[in-house]
């Protein structure tokens, strides 16, 4: 089971199933396949690269000692690592070369919004986007927003309007913003000892929790009152929240990876099927 939460493959999942609940918010008829696969390559080979940078540099990514962590998957299984990697970049490359020349332009800097996320770009080489004061969760957020939300809406065939848009970036925004809060708490100390500020840091572990749980209620709110799948919303909001609670006593690794990054993948099942 751990391969699956630690290879990208269920990450990549994740983005991808964010992103047809944008089609599926829209009610777009028309699904624009390009934008799946360079969503789902972009997002497996985003992170392994940085699995391969905390690898390089010996950065310590998991915090049970029970879980194989990404860096220690690559690791142990180095030649389906290049594969995969070698296989999404070219899924990549082309899938962008298909969008249009409008989503193309979006997705550019939220690209290199990523690619600094991940890489120390600053100082000389020393220090990545995260590592600037408070700013880790917000740039996870607007890179996940920008792709999932956003992509989707300027690729659509539908006209699209300010407000609807607006709508779904908001209500994508908040989500992840809630969804990662209870991972800067449990990489708190880590964080601290990096030299990161972040929002656990800055309000503590306890109002962190009740900020991802605010966060949370207000994503609830827009959706209630922006769409019309009203059962989704509050089963997605029911499940995440018990998720986030159950978060604040430290769980291993896969709570974190794969019960709340499972949200994601929750919220497009109960679109589907409701």
């Amino acid at each position: 089971m751990s391969w699956v939460l630690v290879s990208n493959l269920y990450i990549s999942f994740c983005a991808l199933s964010l992103t047809c609940s944008t089609y599926i918010l829209l009610e777009e008829s028309i699904i624009q396949f390009e934008v799946l696969a360079f969503v789902f390559s972009g997002t497996w080979l985003m992170y392994a690269l940085c699995s391969i940078w905390e690898r390089s540099n010996a950065v310590s990514v998991s915090y049970d000692s029970n879980f194989i962590s990404r860096r220690q998957w690559l690791k142990s299984n180095p030649n389906i690592a290049r594969v995969t990697i070698g296989l999404n970049s070219i899924v990549a490359i082309v899938s962008f070369l298909l969008l249009d020349s409008k989503a193309q332009i979006v997705v550019v800097p939220f690209g290199l919004l990523a690619l600094g996320y991940a890489f120390p770009f600053l100082n000389k080489g020393k220090k990545s986007f995260r590592e600037l004061w408070g700013l880790k969760i917000f740039l996870i957020a607007i890179s996940w927003t920008g792709v999932t939300a956003l992509l989707p809406i300027i690729s659509s065939s539908q006209n699209i309007t300010l407000l609807e848009t607006i709508y779904l970036v908001a209500e994508r925004f908040v989500f992840i913003l809630a969804i990662t809060l209870p991972f800067d708490i449990r990489d708190i100390e880590y964080d601290m000892k990096a030299g990161m500020t972040t929002i656990p840091s800055i309000l503590g572990e306890y109002k962190s929790m009740l900020l991802s749980v605010a966060l949370l209620i207000l994503w609830c709110a827009v959706g209630y009152f922006a769409f019309d799948y009203i059962s989704a919303i509050i089963l997605t909001f029911a499940f995440t929240l018990a998720a986030i609670l159950l978060s604040y006593k430290r769980r291993n690794d896969y709570f974190y990876l794969g019960v709340l990054d499972g949200t994601m993948i929750l919220f497009f099942l109960l679109l589907k099927l409701m």
